[in-house]
């Protein structure tokens, strides 16, 4: 596991040992266990079982292993006794507010404490509710806390809209600002996450996460992971440019030049810190899956 934050999570169901083995040869950045919406209730406690393989699958093929536990009282503390040491992020469903993030984050730093690895976590935001709280009592999070995530079919629900609506737009820009706010990564897209068939509409989808600063997305069939691997890599054009920025800015330093000009444009601090951004974020992906420039 090379990348910071992965581009493409695969979403599996815990109760389904089947799919693991599969999931882990595939080209997914993560892997996610499922035992929230993806299990049925009657299966939950088997699920739980199975977490440990599913997680030992990921790792042996150098992937994120994630599990999305349940928030509801009871089943939330079974799912994270039944966590095994080998989870590298817990996906949280349904986020109340920025102190709810910081609990649960907090836990699992008790957790890691006593483990061979840090298990990070990921916020679902799924209603707006939720999005208001986590902007009007915008506070530090937790350093423990890696992304945060709309669930946009559950906001849909929530607002009474379709998931590919003006609104969810609307939600996934408020919801990039507030992940750049609070220092964490943006994961995610706006429209509906199971659609695995229109892959052009998922291209554009993606387009748009990444211009609003995304890093990565979740999927639920393997289909739409050579799509989101590719949206969220960096161009060979856009790679050429940054460097071409960090070339010129840092040979600008050493005649004491705060401001330099390359192809027309000014080059300060904050265009030459975005360059280095975009190939520090390149040089720490798993694998290259270039798009054109």
């Amino acid at each position: 596991m090379t990348c910071d934050v992965p581009r493409s999570t695969l979403f599996v169901p815990a109760s389904r040992r089947d799919l693991f083995v599969k999931a882990a040869e595939g080209s997914a950045e993560a892997i996610c266990l499922d035992l929230e919406d993806g299990v049925d209730a009657a299966a939950k406690a088997e699920a739980r079982k199975n977490l440990a393989a599913g997680c030992q699958a990921a790792a042996a093929s150098d992937k994120w292993a994630m599990v999305r536990i349940n928030s509801e009282p009871g089943l939330f503390e079974l799912d994270l006794e039944a966590l095994p040491a080998s989870c590298d992020a817990v996906v949280l469903p349904k986020v109340r507010d920025v102190d709810h993030l910081n609990h649960v984050a907090g836990l699992l730093e008790h957790r890691s404490n006593s483990g061979p690895r840090k298990t990070r976590l990921i916020g679902l935001i799924e209603d707006a509710k939720a999005l208001l709280e986590l902007e009007r009592r915008f506070c530090p999070v937790h350093p423990g806390v890696l992304a945060v995530c709309p669930g946009t079919e559950d906001f849909a629900t929530t607002l009474g809209c379709d998931p590919e609506s003006v609104l969810i737009l609307s939600v996934f820009r408020r919801i990039a600002v507030l992940a750049s706010a609070m220092d964490v990564a943006l994961l995610g897209f706006p429209g509906s996450i199971a659609d695995f068939t229109d892959l052009e509409k998922l291209r554009s989808k993606l387009s748009y996460a990444r211009q609003c600063g995304g890093r990565g997305a979740l999927a639920i069939h393997p289909a739409q992971i050579k799509i989101i691997n590719q949206e969220f890599s960096p161009s060979i054009a856009d790679l050429e440019h940054a460097n071409k920025v960090i070339d010129a800015y840092e040979a600008g330093l050493l005649k004491n030049r705060g401001a330099i000009a390359v192809d027309g444009k000014m080059v300060d601090l904050p265009v030459y810190k975005r360059a280095v951004s975009l190939v520090a974020r390149m040089q720490s992906t798993a694998s290259a899956d270039w798009r054109k420039g």
